[in-house]
């Protein structure tokens, strides 16, 4: 369903989709390219068909967490896939927090943090950027026991 990708081709057609563009896009107008950040292994990308998710390690241990599904793959498929990574990033790389930053008005990633059952832990009013501005986000987080008590 979804892997690690050593390769940015299938995270920057996601990532460039028009229904994902907007919301991972921050002030950039253009096309992403992702290609040296996951080749560089600064991003963990875990993706499959429908899209995935970019981890980027805060400190060790300690990982930023973004989604990006295409329409065609949210609910039933991205609830299934988060939870792949949750036990890839938890089992396989060591992560002993991920936290998922939401931004107002995307419900897509609000439903999909409250399905894994991650922590809200606050809003950060100036927390995201969408259509050439700050917008509020909530911060949601999983702690590796949260996580080994929930499966």
């Amino acid at each position: 369903m979804i892997e690690r990708q050593k390769s940015a081709a299938l995270v920057n057609e996601i990532v460039n989709h028009p229904s994902v563009h907007p919301w991972v896009a921050g002030p950039i107008t253009g096309p992403l390219d992702l290609t040296e950040s996951i080749e560089d292994g600064s991003y963990i990308a875990l993706m499959g068909k429908y899209g995935g998710f970019l981890f980027w390690q805060v400190k060790p241990g300690i990982y930023d967490a973004h989604s990006a599904v295409v329409p065609e793959g949210r609910g039933a498929w991205a609830i299934r896939a988060a939870h792949k990574a949750l036990r890839m990033m938890f089992d396989d790389e060591g992560a002993q927090e991920i936290m998922m930053v939401c931004p107002k008005g995307n419900i897509a990633v609000l439903t999909l943090v409250r399905m894994v059952k991650a922590k809200f832990r606050g809003t950060l009013e100036n927390g995201w950027w969408r259509d050439g501005k700050a917008i509020p986000a909530d911060v949601f987080s999983m702690t590796k026991l949260d996580y080994e008590t929930c499966r």
